[in-house]
Parts: structure tokens; sequence; C-alpha cells
């Protein structure tokens, strides 16, 4: 692998150290910037971009563990790859970083050949997109006003204003839990679907009309997306009560030429059949990524993503991409 394409900000103050790491970089190609504190590494930062940190465990006047504790925001944002450098002979400072989350911490002297190695891991880990702390995203999520969960690590960590909204009383109760943990997942379809989702089989799982295990008299529809691309362990959940709007009908969907529900285009036969490529452009729309981003996962222009988008939401008979989804959710998920 080339890392001469690479600039690396190393936090240090020792020079020994320093000298350590400057020759392994430079046998590396790596282009390198030296500074002596979190202030002038977050200004850097904020001036250039930095492929790689590297950054000392002790500091002439604070610790490498509450730089990498500020800067760790700015670090997942970005993809940037970090790595504590630690002596040898610190073990504490080696099981400190490694539970605080740091998975690279390398011992001085620094060797070469193992860097190298973890480097390249690393950056092969980074191809694949953070999608969830876009800023892109964030916006989608807060303002969509489709019901959704953030699932990070097995474990809801986030909930969106719009499920707050319906849900508001249960909220607080689905923070850090599993979706096992919270559904019964009744029947052999939801139990499959979920099976094959979590062994990575499927990059999207329908469950419906699950019971909360707290309240079994409240059922849920849900949808959980994982997008090609994205980092390990990250998916979002649609969530809709299985009595959406109370009525147990299907919300109305309008357009130019006519006013129809959702469910009854469904009944009536008429329910748009998409092509592949459409499918893959309604999921990765369904999961928050602007057409931008699209284009580049599928190696599209966006001309072509928004003909595809335009198509979709002829099909589907929606005035524009949410209620496309909405459409498809409820014909091909819930009114089977």
């Amino acid at each position: 692998m080339d890392f001469s394409n690479l600039n690396a900000l190393i936090i240090a103050s020792n020079t020994p150290c320093k000298k350590d790491i400057y020759l392994v970089l430079d046998n590396l190609g790596i282009n390198h910037f030296t500074v002596p504190s979190y202030e002038a590494a977050k200004q850097h930062m904020d001036e250039l971009v930095f492929n790689l940190i590297l950054c000392e465990s002790e500091l002439q006047d604070e610790n490498g563990f509450s730089i990498y504790t500020k800067l760790k925001d700015n670090i997942l944002s970005k993809g940037v790859v970090f790595f504590m450098i630690v002596p040898l002979e610190e073990e504490e400072a080696i099981m400190i970083a490694l539970e605080m989350g740091i998975d690279n911490v390398v011992c001085t002297p620094v060797r070469k050949e193992v860097f190298r190695r973890k480097l390249k891991n690393e950056l092969q880990k980074r191809t694949r997109i953070d999608l969830f702390r876009t800023q892109e995203f964030k916006g989608y999520f807060g303002q969509s006003m489709m019901p959704m969960l953030l699932v990070e690590k097995g474990k809801i960590k986030k909930i969106n204003p719009a499920f707050r909204r319906i849900e508001n009383d249960l909220a607080d109760l689905f923070i850090g839990k599993k979706i096992p943990e919270l559904f019964k997942l009744e029947g052999a379809n939801n139990k499959l679907a979920m099976m094959r989702f979590v062994n990575n089989l499927s990059n999207v799982c329908r469950l419906e009309n699950v019971p909360l295990k707290v309240r079994q008299e409240l059922r849920y529809h849900l949808v959980l997306i994982r997008v090609q691309g994205a980092m390990e362990e990250q998916y979002l959940v649609e969530i809709l009560p299985a009595d959406f709007n109370g009525t147990g009908k299907s919300p109305q969907i309008t357009n130019k030429n006519a006013t129809v529900s959702a469910g009854e285009k469904y009944n009536r036969g008429i329910s748009a059949k998409l092509t592949k490529r459409e499918e893959e452009i309604i999921a990765l729309s369904s999961s928050g990524l602007p057409i931008k981003l699209i284009a580049e996962q599928l190696n599209l222009s966006k001309r072509t993503v928004e003909k595809h988008r335009s198509n979709i939401m002829e099909k589907l008979g929606a005035s524009n991409i949410i209620e496309a989804i909405a459409v498809l959710q409820k014909e091909n998920s819930f009114s089977n």
C-alpha cells in the first residue's frame, strides 16, 4: 500500500519519542507535522486535512488520554486514524488506552513493520463510510417525519424526534437496548428475517406486527436497514405502530393525477414493480443518503440517480421521495 499521500499529525514533546516516530514515518513516505499540545493540534486540524494522528501518552503539560477525549468527536467524524504512542514498560497506560476504546496502541521503540501493518488495516477499515455521523444523515434523521431508531454495536443509540412525537413515554426505555430485548419476535418469518439480518445475509429486514415485551398490547412494524459501505454494526430502524394513524387504514398518498391510499393500490394489484437498480436507490434514499453519496456508492452520475428517483416516484404515485418510501413500506411490508 502506498502511504505517500497521507498527512500525519504528531502530538509529542519527548524528543527521543519524536525521533523514533519520524524515522518510521519517513521510511514509509508519510508527510508529518509535529505539535506539542492539544490547542496546537486543534488549530492544525482546523486548517489542514490529516489522515493519521499519533499522540504520545505523556506530554510535558498534559497526557495523551485527555487529548484523545477532546479530539474524539473530530477524529470519528473525519475518519482519522488515531495511534497512542506508549512506552513498552507502561502496562497501565496500555490498559487505560484499551479501556478507552483506543484500539491502536504502538509501543516505543516503534517497529516499522508492526506499525505499517496496523496502519494498513486501519486505512482499509476507513474505506467504509461512517454514514451515520455525516451532516447529511443527521439532518435527515432529525427532520424526517418517519419514526426511526439508530443502532450502533447492536444497541439503540439514538431516537429521532418523529418517534418521540408518537411514543414519548417509551422513548427512554429504548436507549441502550437491543431489538430482541425490546420486541417479541413472533412468527417464523420474523425470526428468519432477523436471523438473516444479524448474520449479514441481508441488508434489509422487515419485522411485522411485533409486540413490545413490556407492553404486549403495543405492536409495531419494523424495517431494519444496513447500508452497504457503512461502518460495521450500524443500522437504521424505521418503526411504526401496527395501528398507524389509529384507523387501521393506510395514509393517503396524493399526486397530480389522483389521490389513492397505499393499501388501495396494493389491493387493486397495481403495486409498482421496481427494477433492481431502483430498489438499491430507494433503499439508500430511505437510509438518509443524499443523491451525491448515492451516486458515489453505486458509481453512477447524479443525473442518473435523479432519473431513477423520478421513475420510482412515478411508479409509486408519490410526489416526493419521502412519500415514495412510505408507499413502498406499506405495499411491500405491511400489507401482506
